[in-house]
């Protein structure tokens, strides 16, 4: 007996009568269909993701079960279940966490190095202000008069304009994570200066390296060859 009749019997089981008419037994390949169509609908877009705006369901792959085994995949979705391993211990959520790993590939970073960078700047607070910096990247208004208080105080912006400008810092010291991410915080001239601390540079560039790099694991310090000031 194969699947259509199986649902045939069962709606002649359930529902036979005279006074209650069985109505029009539905093709078991248009049910298919449906049901391929929502589950598809319902993983891809993430129900708590695009109905409630909580946390996406972007940290499993899509996964079909076995009667749809055979059913064409719908667009790769990325799989964020790991890109944040390397983060010790707060890790970005929701649209924020989307933002973090669109931005970091965009500017070949380490998802989990531009996360901790903004834990460090603001503790992901979107609206945080301090001595004229402003958002979750802590952009300072007036080394960037292009940038205005309301797109500083919107992730949207503020998160992809912290990569890039990290990224930026980064390359101009040939690649050096220790003076690039000193950088962001002292400015180029106070992360440029020869010192006895650890990286080479003065003292505040230092604090900001060692803050930044207390949320990330081991293998990413080493990884990214980060001077710190203190035992790992």
């Amino acid at each position: 007996m194969n699947a259509q009749d199986i649902l045939n019997k069962a709606i002649q089981v359930l529902g036979g009568s005279k006074s209650s008419p069985v109505a029009p037994v539905p093709d078991i390949n248009v049910l298919n269909e449906q049901w391929k169509r929502d589950y598809v609908e319902r993983n891809v877009a993430g129900e708590t993701g695009a109905r409630n705006r909580t946390t996406p369901q972007i940290n499993k792959g899509l996964e079909y079960p076995s009667w749809m085994a055979n059913s064409p995949s719908p667009a790769p979705i990325p799989n964020y279940q790991n890109v944040f391993n390397n983060l010790k211990q707060v890790k970005p959520q929701g649209d924020i966490s989307n933002l973090v790993v669109k931005s970091a590939q965009e500017n070949e970073l380490d998802p989990a190095l531009l996360a901790s960078h903004l834990w460090t700047e603001s503790g992901y607070n979107p609206k945080a202000f301090n001595n004229g910096d402003y958002g979750i990247a802590q952009i300072n208004l007036a080394s960037h008069p292009d940038v205005t208080e309301e797109q500083a105080n919107d992730p949207n912006f503020a998160i992809p304009f912290a990569a890039k400008l990290l990224k930026s810092k980064i390359d101009e010291f040939g690649g050096d994570y220790n003076r690039g991410i000193a950088a962001y915080n002292v400015g180029s001239g106070g992360a440029s200066i020869k010192g006895p601390m650890p990286y080479g540079g003065g003292p505040k560039g230092q604090e900001y390296l060692d803050k930044v790099a207390r949320n990330l694991s081991v293998d990413l310090i080493k990884k990214l060859n980060l001077k710190t000031s203190y035992n790992k």
